[in-house]
Parts: structure tokens; C-alpha cells; sequence
């Protein structure tokens, strides 16, 4: 590289510096509207929402981390947990944009993350989800219901979805970011929608009394959301945090504890990042320590029987116990030898003593080596003491 194109290089990055710290925030909201792509109303929302707040404490767009951190700490006093972390990810998200779109210095990495009570999930039960099933009024109910479960996918995507859109055991699906998403999914569940379908939608709209509303039109997210949460209440849950997404939750944590891999939720979600993914590896690592020993990944011998690795196992394997024999002899260790040729009264010699103590090896390797069991190995010492 030449003297030239480096002064070059230079001046575009004072250029982009001074851009950066006259440019208003109602313009940082413009620019990311019109360079980003098949945005979400919703999060055109969202941005709008977050960049609202930030003009009334900043009329240009904050270039300093200790800015970042001024407006979070003012907003933790009127927002919750949620929202807080939320404007957190949206301010990386733009850092992020105008870093790679306009040379903008990013900044975020230095931002400090606001300290929040990690929101807990809610799980469906097995006994829950098998609930559903029977409180399910119709053929679109359960339908909507095995689709969400199945597919993993967001209510959002079902609300939308025509029959063109289905493969054999997959659909696909419009996606802001990538243009298209495709989940995998029953091959049942596919012929499911296919005759649920009216003039090509799979969720037409309809009337109370369940009757498709004309013209045929898609239902919103929204309606199919109530749809969900009516069939929760119908088959008896109670509390927080039931609708769609909770399917979603449910069939994460369940791919979460039966493949102990965070790239197996991830590819099923259709994750952006995986740090998404692994929070639901946190959520299940009791189960998952529950499944691993490493005694029997080592592969140790254990009274002459190898011990089994755990890889690729489907169920969780557990140590089988030593033989009785085994136990007896750890517990014979406790107690004195008996050596011939010794008698406590005429009637009992060596021959007497070992059947006793090895009633007393019977009784303690039923009941352990505390309380009452052992009072054998005192009561054999007391009597050995006489001899």
C-alpha cells in the first residue's frame, strides 16, 4: 500500500468519525430503515420505540460508551428486566450496522451490560403436553398445536403459511434476514394442514362459530396466539407465560436433554447466535450431570466387569452395584479375624464364631454400616475380648 491510498484510507475514517458525531438519532432511525432490508413491523417498532427515547436525552447519536451507559442507567428506573435488555441488544445491533455499513467506530463491546434477573421459562410437563391433545376442539386446533411443537417455529411463521409453502416433511417460511427459513416437520402434520386449508391459506380466518370468514384471509399471529392459549386453558394450566411460545420453550429443552448439544437446538430453532442456544443448556444441566458418569467414561474395572461408556447411549446408564459377596468383603474389613483353635465356653469354638459373624455380615450388608448394624462389630470385639 502506497502513501496515497493510506492518507486515503485515513481520511475516510476522519470523514466517517465527523459523520458520526453530527449525525442526529431521528437520521440513524432513517438510514436503518432504508438500508436494512425486509425489517419486521415489529421491529421497525422496536427501533423506533428505543431511538424515541434516546432523542429526548441525546440530539445526536451518542459516540461514547460512558453516553451508552448514561442513557441504560437512566432507563433501568422506568422499564423492566426484559425491556432493559432488550434496548441493550437493539444499541449493539445498531453499533453493529453503522460499523459495517458506514465505517462508524463500534463501540458496543465496551457497553456495559445491564445486571438482570435471567428471565426463567416455562416448561411443559409431560403430563401437560399429553393434556393438550384432549383439549383440543377440532382438527385446526391440533393442528396448530402439533406444528408448534413439531417445527419449533414462531407463531409469526404459521400465521402466513400457504400450502405452496409445504414440502414433504418441511415448510418454509418468509425471513427479514435470510429471505426464507425452512423448518422440518411431521410428514402427518404436513397432510394435517393440507386438509385444513381453504383456497390455499392453512389458517384462514374464522368466525365464532368456527366458520371460514369470505373472502379467505390469513389469520393473525395474534388470533392464532388466543387459539393456543384457549387450548392451555381447557386442559387445566394455570399461571404465567402460556401461549405459543411456550411450545417452542418446551421442545427446546426437550432437544436440549436428549442431545446435550447446543448446536442441535440451535440448527432445530433456527438460531441466529448460538449463545441463544445455549441458555437452554443451562436450564437442563441437572439432567444432563444426571446423565453423565465419568467412572464409566473411563472405563475402569469394577470387580472384574468393565464399566460402559455413556456415548451414544439413549438412556441413562447407571453403576450396577457390587455382588453381595463384594459388600461383605468390604465390610468384613471392619471386623477382627477369628483364629482357630479359640473358644469362648465349651460350646462355642472357631466354628461357632464364623457363623455368627457372617450372620452379622448378612444383617449389616442389608442395613449399612450406621446405627443398629454397627453394633455387630462391637458386640464381635467384646466377645473376641474374652478369650
Amino acid at each position: 500500500m502506497d502513501n496515497t491510498e493510506l492518507l486515503e484510507q485515513i481520511q475516510k475514517i476522519v470523514d466517517g468519525k465527523k459523520q458520526q458525531e453530527k449525525l442526529k438519532v431521528v437520521d440513524v432511525l432513517e438510514k436503518i430503515k432504508n438500508g436494512k432490508a425486509g425489517l419486521r413491523p415489529n421491529t421497525i417498532r422496536n427501533y423506533e420505540y428505543i431511538l424515541g427515547k434516546m432523542v429526548k436525552i441525546y440530539e445526536y447519536y451518542p459516540v461514547e460508551v460512558g453516553q451508552f451507559n448514561e442513557f441504560l442507567s437512566k432507563c433501568s428506573v422506568t422499564v423492566n428486566d426484559s425491556s432493559l435488555m432488550q434496548f441493550y441488544r437493539t444499541i449493539k445491533s445498531i453499533s453493529h450496522y453503522m460499523k459495517k455499513t458506514y465505517g462508524w467506530e463500534d463501540v458496543s463491546d465496551r457497553i456495559n451490560k445491564p445486571s438482570v434477573e435471567r428471565k426463567k421459562r416455562r416448561y411443559l410437563s409431560d403430563t401437560e403436553l399429553s393434556g393438550l391433545a384432549g383439549a383440543c376442539k377440532d382438527v385446526m386446533d391440533t393442528t396448530l398445536i402439533m406444528a408448534l411443537l413439531d417445527s419449533t417455529c414462531r407463531i409469526n411463521d404459521l400465521a402466513g403459511l400457504k400450502v405452496d409453502s409445504l414440502g414433504i416433511s418441511s415448510f418454509s417460511v418468509k425471513h427479514g434476514k435470510t429471505g426464507q427459513l425452512k423448518y422440518r416437520c411431521d410428514s402427518r402434520i404436513i397432510e394435517m394442514m393440507k386438509s385444513i386449508s381453504v383456497e390455499g391459506i392453512i389458517f384462514p380466518k374464522q368466525d365464532r362459530a368456527g366458520n371460514v370468514i369470505k373472502p379467505v384471509e390469513f389469520s393473525t399471529p395474534c388470533a392464532l396466539g388466543n387459539r393456543v392459549r384457549a387450548v392451555m386453558v381447557r386442559s387445566g394450566m394455570k399461571g404465567e407465560k402460556l401461549g405459543p411460545h411456550t411450545l417452542r420453550h418446551t421442545a427446546a429443552s426437550l432437544v436440549a436433554r436428549k442431545t446435550m448439544s447446543a448446536l442441535a437446538v440451535k440448527s432445530l430453532l433456527q438460531h441466529d447466535d448460538i449463545h441463544t442456544s445455549e441458555r437452554y443448556m443451562h436450564d437442563v444441566d441437572d439432567n444432563i450431570q444426571q446423565q453423565i458418569s465419568p467412572l464409566q467414561l473411563s472405563g475402569m474395572d469394577m470387580n472384574g466387569k468393565s464399566v460402559q461408556g455413556v456415548l451414544g447411549q439413549s438412556e441413562v446408564l447407571k453403576i450396577e452395584s457390587p455382588e453381595r459377596a463384594g459388600i461383605k468383603e468390604l465390610i468384613a474389613g471392619l471386623m477382627p479375624d477369628i483364629p482357630e483353635g479359640i473358644s469362648i465356653r465349651p460350646k462355642l469354638d472357631s466354628k461357632d464364631l464364623r457363623i455368627i459373624k457372617n450372620a452379622m455380615l448378612e444383617y449389616m450388608s442389608s442395613r449399612g454400616e450406621t446405627g443398629s448394624a454397627s453394633e455387630c462389630v462391637v458386640l464381635i470385639r467384646r466377645i473376641l475380648r474374652r478369650v
